[in-house]
This record gives C-alpha cells, structure tokens and sequence, in this order.
C-alpha cells in the first residue's frame, strides 16, 4: 500500500489499485492459506514490475490460497492453474536438447 500511495495510486477496488500512470496493480496483503509473508518469501522468485523488484510467489502456494479462500472466482480458476503448474513442470522435466530445439521454419 506504501508503495500505491507514493506513486500517486487509487484504490479502486479491494484488492485493485491504479496508479498514476494508468497502471493497474492487483495486490493482496493478507491471502488466506499462507503462512507468513516472511516465510513465503523466502520461496518466492524476484520479478519486476516497472523495473521495481517485487517476490512472486510460487504457483504452487497461489493455488493454495485460492483454495483456502474457497470464494467462487477462485474454485473457478484452479483447474487452469494446476494445468499451468502441471505444464510448467513437464517443461522443467524435458532434456536440455528438447527445450533448445528451434522451430523448422524458415
């Protein structure tokens, strides 16, 4: 939130904040099914937004929230993210020559 409001942002709905520059940020500060965000973020990767460092979660623990809300937009969504989890680790899984390959076509 510290974040939202130095940059000029509005709340525009309980988890969605504008920023100044039109910048939609959906954010979340206490997600059910988690533990601690220290404890979390020890797991999480660094991504960027806007060339601001920020921990990502997981997908693994993102669907453990959303299953520990158990609200209807959640339920509805877990089937496409286990899949994209499930699709993710197959491609972690392939030979270091598979993941290489180029395309055919010229």
């Amino acid at each position: 939130m510290t974040i939202v409001q130095r940059l000029g942002g509005t709340i525009r709905a309980q988890t969605v904040y504008e920023l100044s520059d039109g910048t939609q940020v959906n954010a979340v500060f206490r997600p059910d099914g988690l533990r601690a965000f220290r404890t979390e973020r020890k797991i999480s990767r660094i991504g960027k937004i806007d060339g601001v460092p920020v921990p990502i979660l997981p997908l693994a623990r993102v669907i453990a929230s959303k299953r520990a809300a158990n609200r209807d937009k959640d339920i509805a969504v877990i089937p496409v993210l286990e899949r994209t989890l499930r699709l993710a680790n197959g491609l972690k899984r392939l030979p270091a020559k598979t993941k290489r390959r180029k395309s055919s076509r010229t």
